[in-house]
């Protein structure tokens, strides 16, 4: 293999080193011999000095020329495009769904412009999930850090199950994710309250260490007296890895006629609609069994406070809440900053509706001026969310997937008191898959969406819940 040739700048540089050590034997020359330099070695000397000069100016000119030209490319390579849009958006007359039809089902079309189109979804993705995690795991990056059973980076996403063989398209388009995984049907407040981690790619199971026995310190009894002294011992929380998901199927009808983009609202409406309320519950509820999903309500050793009324009223409402929120500031030993209180909406709006002994609300909107109230409502009547401020300090959230059939009678619902920054919930990024041949004989095509999730609570004690006969159902509510 022939070597490359050399440049201009390399040239330069070689042709002054020769006259360098040209210079130098003369030199070296007359000092051997003990002896001037003539008349012609002092002009030769003189001539190459000037030209090694003048080389010098040329060499350090070209190199800040190239220096200038690697800066300008590392830039470039660093520059994004901001305002391009995405493959997948409301604004463009492609279909996300179409697409993948296309490319893995043989639907009718341009397979090579679908293929490209979701190829580019596909970098756009790693692109926008890796920026989502990232925001993630600026608040989570402390917890991170004991995880056991792999390496985790705070900063790592769902791109392995991106990349690993089931290719990056299968996230669907960001803009419908966005949409739908926060608005429909009852949603997930309280998932989203709780702290977000990105779910780590490779492993089942999570397990944090946490300390069961701390150190001990201690007034020394007199001077040389042995110190106070306990040796730690500790044990973890392991959370169980599962799968949330689920399937539709659409006519090929609907597919190929469907214009712009309803068919990508008409099959991920139900499927991520339903996959919210389900994961809410789950983050609430749990299933109760060994290895499930476990919500904060099933976990062992939270904080219980009993109404027990046979004509429940919002007065006698009041000390069970204060004495909630009493147990959670003395078991978990921190003020109640970031504690939220969890409501259902029927909860909520009997509340709003009871008077004190002259007739007055006992919740008022925060505008006005108020008497011994209970709460403020803080904006119009809502469905979930943040609704209000009770006066004992906490933030009123409400939320439909708290039960409403609890107790002997399975007619209660629960009040919960939760600190979300004390409760891990790790979510990877919906995917989605398509089939043809299962219902080749109907002319339809099965669309499957699908997501990891795993939910871990560090203190048990960061969580109160008020229960009993005074919460039953309340009439017209």
């Amino acid at each position: 293999m022939s070597e490359a040739a050399p440049t201009l700048l390399e040239t330069l540089i070689e042709k002054r080193s020769a006259l360098a050590t040209e210079a130098s034997t003369i030199l070296d020359t007359a000092s051997t011999e003990a002896r001037d330099l003539t008349v012609e070695e002092e002009a030769r000397a003189a001539a190459l000095s000037d030209e090694m000069s003048s080389l010098s100016k040329e060499i350090e000119l070209r190199e800040s020329i190239e220096r200038s030209r690697f800066a300008a490319a590392e830039a470039a390579r660093s520059v994004s495009v901001k305002s391009e849009p995405l493959t997948y958006n409301r604004e463009k007359r492609f279909s996300y769904f179409k697409d993948l039809a296309t490319v893995q089902a043989g639907l009718v079309g341009d397979v090579s412009a679908a293929q490209e189109r979701l190829n580019r979804h596909a970098a756009e993705m790693d692109v926008e999930f890796s920026k989502r995690d990232k925001r993630r795991a600026e608040k989570a990056e402390t917890e991170m850090r004991g995880i056991t059973g792999s390496e985790v980076s705070p900063f790592e996403s769902r791109a392995g199950n991106r990349t690993d063989g089931t290719g990056g398209y299968f996230v669907p388009p960001i803009f419908l994710i966005d949409d739908y995984i926060q608005y429909l049907r009852y949603g997930r407040p309280f998932t989203n309250s709780l702290r977000q981690v990105p779910l780590p790619t490779g492993t089942d199971t999570i397990n944090i260490p946490k300390l069961s026995t701390g150190t001990l310190t201690g007034i020394q009894t007199a001077d040389n007296a042995a110190l106070s002294n306990q040796d730690i011992a500790d044990t973890q929380v392991t959370a169980s890895v599962k799968t949330v998901g689920g399937y539709v199927d659409v006519s090929l009808q609907l597919l190929e006629q469907s214009p712009h983009q309803i068919i990508d609202e008409v099959i991920l409406q139900d499927l991520i609609a339903d996959y919210n309320l389900q994961v809410d519950s789950q983050s609430l509820n749990g299933t109760g069994s060994s290895g499930q999903i476990l919500g904060v309500l099933n976990v062992s050793g939270i904080n219980t406070t009993t109404y027990t009324s046979g004509s429940p009223t919002q007065v006698g409402m009041w000390t069970p809440l204060a004495q909630a929120i009493s147990q959670l500031v003395q078991t978990r030993k921190l003020s109640t900053d970031g504690v939220k209180c969890w409501m259902h909406p029927r909860r909520w709006y009997w509340m709003a509706s009871g008077l004190d002994s002259s007739n007055r609300p006992l919740i008022v909107p925060s505008t006005m001026g108020q008497f011994n109230p209970m709460a403020e409502n803080v904006g119009a009547p809502a469905a979930e969310g943040y609704v209000g401020n009770l006066v004992l300090g906490n933030p009123v959230y409400l939320d439909g997937s708290i039960p409403t059939n609890l107790g002997a009678g399975t007619n209660q619902d629960d009040v919960v008191f939760v600190r979300g920054d004390d409760t891990l919930f790790f979510e990877g990024e919906l995917r989605t898959d398509v089939f043809r041949e299962i219902l080749s004989s109907t002319a339809g095509v099965r669309f499957r969406a699908y997501n990891y999730i795993a939910q871990l609570t560090r203190y048990a004690q960061s969580v109160s819940v008020v229960s009993g006969t005074g919460l039953v159902a309340p009439s017209g509510f």
